[in-house]
C-alpha cells in the first residue's frame, strides 16, 4: 500500500479581467497627405457608452464579415465559429482604448456574423455606464426589466439541481432579430450559488442561423476523462527528456506566439496536441532538459492511485485520511497537496460547470469535484515556468 502524507494546502480564486475599446476612425483626406505634419495629440476617448443595436455593436455587425483580427476562436461540430473581439488592443474594431466591464464575441456561419454575444464581468447591482441598448435593459439591470419587454419569454434553468443556482433566460423578438438575456452568475459565491444573480449578465442579439450555435458543443459536457498516473499521463512523464518530447507524436512545444519551432530554453513547457481549448488540457514542464512536473486540467480527470473521475472532498478524505485532520478544514473549491510514494501530488477541486440552452457562459455550482491533478518530482520547484 502506498504511503501518503499531507505537505501543504493551497486555496485560491482566479479572476479574469479584460478591457475593450470603442470608436471608428476617419479616412485621410488628400490635404492630409500633402507634406510633413505636426504630430497630432491623442484622440480623446469617446463620450457616452457603447451602443448595442439590433445589428450589433461598432465593429461587429450582423450580416457582415467578422473582424480580421481576433482574440481567439472556437469551432463547433455544427459548423459555427465563435470569434472574440480584441478588447482594447492595437487595431481593435472599437478604436481607442476605453475601459469597459464586458467581453464581446460573435457567432460566425459561412463567414457571416449571425450573432453578437456580450458577457459582463460582474453581476453586481450597479447598472452599466459603458453599454446602452436600444431595448433599455443593460448589464446590471434587474432581469425583471427584460421579462417585461413586449413578447418576452422566460425559462428558468437549474443545471445543478434544486440546490444550485436558478438561471433566468429571457428571449425577446425585436426588430427582426432575437435578443437573449440571462442572469447567469459571473462566478461562484455562497449566496449566488443558490439564488443566482438576479441581474442581467449576458446579452445576445442573433439571427435565426445562430440558433444552431452553442459554445457548450465546443467545450464538451463531460471533459476527456483522463487518468493520471504518479509519473504523468501519455508521453508526458516525470523524468522524460525534453529533447524526446520535442519529437514525440501528439506533443506540441509551447513557446512565443508566431515562433515555430519554439526555441529550447532552460524552462520549457509541452502540451498534448488536440486538447480542447475549453476543457481538458495536459501540460508538462521541463527544467534543464528534464520533465519535473505534469499538470492535467479536466472536468473528468481521475487518478490511478485511488481517485475516480468526479471525486469530491469526501472521496479525497477517504483516500487520504490525514487530509481530514487539518485544523479548520474547509476543503471544497481549493487544493490539497499530498505525497504518494515520494511524488508530490496536488489535487485541485472546483465547482462543476454546466450549460443552459441559449446562454454562452457556463454555470458554476454543485458539489466541488476533482478538476485538476498535478504530479511533481521530489524536490522540484512549484510551477517554475
Amino acid at each position: 500500500m502506498r504511503r501518503s502524507a499531507v505537505v501543504a494546502v493551497v486555496t485560491g480564486v482566479a479572476l479574469l479581467l479584460a478591457v475593450v475599446a470603442v470608436r471608428d476612425g476617419t479616412a485621410a483626406q488628400e490635404a492630409d497627405l500633402a507634406g510633413p505634419q505636426e504630430p497630432l495629440p491623442p484622440a480623446p476617448p469617446p463620450e457616452g457608452p457603447v451602443a448595442l443595436s439590433a445589428n450589433g455593436v461598432p465593429g461587429l455587425r450582423l450580416g457582415a464579415a467578422p473582424p480580421a483580427t481576433g482574440a481567439g476562436e472556437v469551432r463547433t461540430p455544427s459548423g459555427c465559429r465563435m470569434v472574440w473581439v480584441p478588447l482594447g488592443e492595437g487595431d481593435a474594431p472599437f478604436g481607442p482604448t476605453v475601459p469597459v466591464s464586458w467581453e464581446t464575441s460573435g457567432w460566425v456561419v459561412d463567414d457571416e456574423v449571425v450573432a453578437v454575444v456580450l458577457g459582463a464581468w460582474s453581476d453586481g447591482a450597479d447598472v452599466s455606464a459603458d453599454l446602452e441598448t436600444w431595448l433599455g435593459p443593460t448589464f446590471g439591470s434587474p432581469i425583471e426589466a427584460a421579462q417585461e419587454l413586449p413578447g418576452a419569454r422566460t425559462t428558468t434553468e437549474r443545471p445543478h439541481g434544486p440546490d444550485g443556482p436558478a438561471v433566468q433566460v429571457v428571449t425577446v423578438p425585436a426588430n427582426g432579430v432575437e435578443v437573449v438575456l440571462s442572469d447567469v452568475p459571473t462566478f461562484g459565491g455562497t449566496d449566488l450559488a443558490v439564488t443566482g444573480s438576479g441581474r442581467i449578465t449576458t446579452m445576445e442579439v442573433r439571427k435565426p442561423a445562430a440558433r444552431a450555435c452553442a459554445l457548450a458543443d465546443a467545450a464538451g459536457a463531460e471533459g476527456r476523462g483522463w487518468t493520471v498516473d504518479l509519473d504523468g499521463i501519455g508521453p508526458l512523464r516525470l523524468g522524460a527528456a525534453a529533447a524526446g518530447l520535442r519529437r514525440a507524436e501528439g506533443v506540441t512545444v509551447d513557446g512565443p506566439p508566431g515562433v515555430d519551432p519554439a526555441p529550447a530554453t532552460p524552462c520549457q513547457s509541452f502540451s498534448l496536441s488536440g486538447s480542447p481549448g475549453l476543457t481538458g488540457v495536459a501540460r508538462a514542464v521541463a527544467v534543464d532538459g528534464v520533465v519535473t512536473e505534469v499538470q492535467v486540467y479536466d472536468s473528468g480527470v481521475g487518478t490511478s492511485f485511488g481517485l475516480p473521475a468526479g471525486a469530491d472532498a469526501d472521496d479525497v478524505r477517504a483516500r487520504f485520511p490525514e487530509t481530514a485532520n487539518r485544523p479548520g478544514d474547509t476543503m471544497g473549491s481549493g487544493s490539497v497537496q499530498v505525497v504518494v510514494d515520494g511524488v508530490t501530488v496536488e489535487l485541485q477541486l472546483a465547482d462543476r460547470s454546466a450549460w443552459v440552452p441559449d446562454v454562452e457562459r457556463p454555470v458554476q455550482g454543485g458539489v466541488p469535484t476533482l478538476a485538476a491533478v498535478v504530479v511533481r518530482a521530489p524536490g522540484a520547484p512549484w510551477y517554475p515556468c
